[in-house]
């Protein structure tokens, strides 16, 4: 019988001895290599070197904040400005309104004794669009700036869709490409200017209301169309100094956007949206539930409720350098 061999253990035993001394060695080796470091820098230049590295952290972290957060403020004010332009529900029809409507005038700014049923328009949804589109320089455009000082240039004159966009985005950054810059909605009550278009409106309820008829110098074949018929309320009040487009969806970009809560006389109340081309309706309030309605084609210009819901409220104003289009 062949008796066990004794070197294996032996061999096991001396690695072990060997690996333990050379774990030694690399630990001394390491502690006299740092202390050699301290001792030729000095403790206050590490715990310098220590600072300056969690500082350029720290500077890094909130430079990713700041950077995210101005993203997040831009795509919020893209949203609002496509929002004031094409509706709050961007991408989607609104029904359209059924309002109670009276064929005879009533007294500007004063409630009239009956009550009146509102119906709502689509509900004010604001879900923004699902792509936020790059500005580029391509396609060049208009720059529109504003002759009133409170309103800064449309910094989205030259703004262009990337081509993966959706309809959605395309239709914002067109829309937003003129007219200026929309600010906060407005919460004071309206000016003698918009109290006076009211009244003008509200004196051409039982003309009319065709598609294309009036212009701002006055009703044509007794009739007025919505868009001639609050151009000819301004123009009029306004002395010649407020004069709208012709165009419903670009009336929309004229002026001050208000707070639905502060509707005054005078402000236009925009509704029926198309999924990309804004407006296709707008009513002239005379009191903060009531407006002049002529939006019923081939029926008498009436007093009626206005919409709410999925509207967008402007107020008017004088631009002393915008170019006045012909009646």
């Amino acid at each position: 019988m062949t008796p066990p061999p004794t070197d294996e253990p032996r061999r096991s035993v001396l690695k072990g001895i060997v690996s333990a001394a050379a774990m030694q060695g690399v630990r001394k080796a390491a502690v006299s290599a740092g202390s050699a470091v301290v001792g030729f820098v000095g403790w206050p230049v590490l715990l310098a070197v220590a600072a300056a590295v969690v500082l350029l952290i720290l500077v890094l972290v909130v430079t990713a904040i700041v950077a995210l957060s101005r993203m997040s403020d831009q795509r919020n004010d893209f949203n609002y400005q496509c929002e004031s332009r094409l509706g709050f529900s961007v991408g989607n029809t609104a029904s359209l309104a059924v309002v109670p409507r009276l064929a005879t005038s009533v007294a500007v700014d004063q409630a009239p004794a009956t009550t009146w049923e509102t119906t709502a328009l689509q509900p004010a949804t604001t879900t923004p669009p699902t792509t936020t589109p790059a500005t580029s320089s391509a396609a060049p455009t208009t720059t529109v700036t504003s002759a009133n000082s409170t309103s800064p240039a449309n910094p989205y004159a030259t703004l262009t869709a990337p081509p993966s966009a959706d309809a959605k985005t395309v239709g914002c950054v067109n829309a937003m490409r003129t007219g200026d810059l929309v600010g906060r909605p407005v919460t004071s009550p309206g000016n003698a200017t918009g109290r006076l278009a009211a009244e003008v409106a509200n004196q051409q309820v039982g003309l009319l209301a065709t598609d294309s008829d009036g212009s701002s110098a006055g009703p044509t074949n007794n009739a007025f169309s919505a868009a001639n018929l609050v151009r000819y309320a301004y123009y009029q009040a306004s002395g010649g100094e407020v004069s709208l487009p012709k165009d419903v969806a670009d009336q929309i970009d004229m002026g001050d956007r208000v707070d639905p809560s502060a509707i005054s006389p005078g402000d236009l109340v925009f509704f029926n949206f198309t999924p990309v081309d804004g407006p296709t309706a707008v009513m002239i309030a005379i009191t903060p539930t009531l407006g002049i309605d002529a939006t019923a084609l081939n029926q008498p210009i009436a007093v009626g409720v206005l919409p709410t819901g999925n509207v967008i409220v402007k107020r008017p104003r004088a631009h002393a350098e915008q170019e006045v289009p012909t009646p």
